[in-house]
């Protein structure tokens, strides 16, 4: 008579039988195996340039608190070194989400990352392939991001460590830093100033000269802001700087670039009120850009047609 076996008895001998036949596949894997890939297409033919990256180009590191995720890049021969980099929130409708206080700083930290958001560091910064290299680094999950430059035959690769405890950029080079005191932003190739009557207008760009605080003189004159255009598609008005209201509201200082934002509005006349207009000054350490947000709670149409709006920079002589 044979003797009954138990599911339990069964199942053991087929795993021992399993890992007697294929004894090498458990031990086979590596961290590098455990690495997930991703490709982008970004401009990286100059050092100068700043990769933005969204969250939803990094499949992998949606849902990742964004306080747990470090930023690695490999350079021969120092070997595999973190790199400078922020995660800077943006809601669906493309405006940043630059928190109010270190409370609200620490709960965006332990947010995940999500599509919308922007991992930024600098092209100089990103480095070789190193897959084969990164025996014995620890962590709960890693993307190799590899960066492709959408015209020239260049290839960069930064790695993407996703901890299990919250990570620190203590003592990392910043590019680009904000003195709130006096409302300027410096990196090591300019510095930029603000009115005060006025935040949005920017109204001193110096040149960094050879010593560490020495800069040139000012190259910036006059920021202007001109807004035309018909009231009930009848009355013409022209408004400038002179004419409006501005508050600086927000101020997120990074390690590779700060976002500055402001509201502003025109005032009309009769009491009226352009619609707000938020600018967000973006400040890299060679460069900057301005993104500008319209809130218009009414269709536009109704009362105004003709709207146009010209920003422009007079400039002394360098």
């Amino acid at each position: 008579m044979i003797p009954m076996l138990s599911a339990r008895v069964l199942f053991f001998h087929a795993a021992l039988w399993i890992c007697l036949i294929f004894p090498q596949e458990a031990s086979s894997l590596s961290p590098a195996a455990a690495i997930r890939h991703v490709s982008v297409r970004h401009p990286i033919s100059s050092p100068y340039y700043p990769v933005v990256l969204k969250g939803k180009e990094l499949p992998p590191l949606l849902h990742a608190p964004a306080a747990k995720i470090s930023l690695y890049a490999f350079h021969d021969p120092e070997g595999l070194k973190p790199i400078p980099f922020q995660i800077d929130r943006r809601d669906m409708n493309g405006r940043f989400l630059i928190p109010a206080d270190k409370k609200e700083q620490e709960r965006q930290g332990r947010s995940p990352m999500d599509k919308n958001d922007e991992l930024v560091f600098m092209a100089s910064d990103a480095g070789e392939q190193t897959l084969t290299r990164l025996e014995g680094m620890t962590f709960s999950s890693a993307v190799e991001i590899e960066i492709r430059d959408p015209i020239k035959n260049i290839r960069k690769w930064v790695y993407a460590w996703v901890l299990d405890h919250e990570t620190s950029q203590a003592g990392m080079p910043h590019y680009v830093s904000y003195r709130p005191k006096d409302d300027v932003i410096e990196s090591q190739t300019y510095r930029v100033g603000f009115s005060r009557k006025t935040p949005f207008v920017m109204d001193a760009l110096n040149w960094k000269g050879a010593s560490p605080h020495e800069y040139g003189a000012n190259l910036a004159d006059k920021m202007k802001a001109r807004h035309s255009g018909k009231f009930l598609h009848k009355l013409d008005f022209v408004r400038t700087e002179e004419d409006s209201e501005s508050r600086l509201t927000a101020v997120k200082q990074g390690p590779v670039r700060v976002i500055r934002c402001t509201v502003n509005r025109a005032r009309l006349f009769m009491g009226l009120r352009t619609p707000a207009i938020t600018i967000y000054h973006i400040h890299y350490a060679n460069a900057f850009f301005l993104d500008t947000f319209i809130e218009i709670p009414f269709r536009i149409g109704l009362f105004f047609s003709d709207l146009k709006t010209l920003m422009t920079m007079d400039g002394n002589d360098g």
